[in-house]
C-alpha cells in the first residue's frame, strides 16, 4: 500500500487503472468517491469514443458511398448506443437501416448522387502543381522575393508545399 500519494500520481494511477485495466496494480492507493467518480467518467468517455470509432467503420463500409464518413458520424450517432459491447439503434432498427435512411434523406452525401449527375466527374484532375518556371521565379536564382511574400502571406500551406516542390525538383538547393 503506497503511503501519501499526491494528486498528479494519483490521477495518473486512475488514467491507467481505467484505460488499462488488466495490467492495474493491486497495491495501488485506495479510491476516494471523487476518484471514483472520475474513474466513471474516463470509463464513459472510452466507451463513447469506442461507440464513435465503431459507428465510422460501419459508415465507411456502408454500401451507401458516403463522401464524408466523419460527418454522416457526427450526423446519426445519436441514434445509436452500445450495448453487451455490440452497436445497436436505440430504436430497434439496425444500424444499416439508419444508415439506408439517412442517404435517402440526404442523397447528396453519396457518391452515386454526385456520379449521377456528373458533378464528381466534372472536377478537375489533380494538378502536378506549378510548373519549374514559375517555382524559379518566386524561389530560384534572382527570383523576386516580393511575390513570395505575397504568396507565403496569402496562402501559407500553398508556399510551404510550393517551397518544397521547389526543393523536391532541385530547383532551389536550400
Amino acid at each position: 500500500m503506497v503511503g501519501n500519494v499526491d494528486g498528479t500520481t494519483k490521477s495518473t494511477i486512475l488514467r491507467q487503472k481505467t484505460l488499462f485495466p488488466e495490467t492495474s496494480n493491486t497495491s495501488t492507493p485506495e479510491v476516494s468517491g471523487d476518484s471514483q467518480k472520475q474513474i466513471a467518467e474516463l470509463q464513459a468517455e472510452r466507451d463513447a469514443l469506442r461507440q464513435k470509432e465503431a459507428l465510422r467503420t460501419r459508415v465507411q463500409e456502408s454500401s451507401h458511398g458516403f463522401i464524408n464518413a466523419d460527418m454522416v458520424t457526427k450526423l446519426v450517432e445519436h441514434q445509436v448506443e452500445t450495448r453487451n459491447g455490440r452497436l445497436l439503434a436505440k430504436d430497434g432498427r439496425t444500424v444499416e437501416a439508419i444508415l439506408t435512411d439517412f442517404a435517402e434523406k440526404s442523397p447528396y452525401t453519396t457518391r452515386r448522387f454526385h456520379e449521377e449527375r456528373g458533378s464528381l466527374a466534372q472536377r478537375p484532375a489533380a494538378s502536378t502543381g506549378p510548373s519549374d518556371s514559375e517555382l524559379a521565379k518566386l524561389f530560384g536564382k534572382g527570383s523576386n522575393a516580393s511575390s513570395a511574400n505575397k504568396l507565403a502571406l496569402a496562402d501559407p500551406e500553398r508556399y510551404r508545399a510550393w517551397k518544397q516542390l521547389a526543393r523536391d525538383r532541385g530547383v532551389i538547393n536550400w
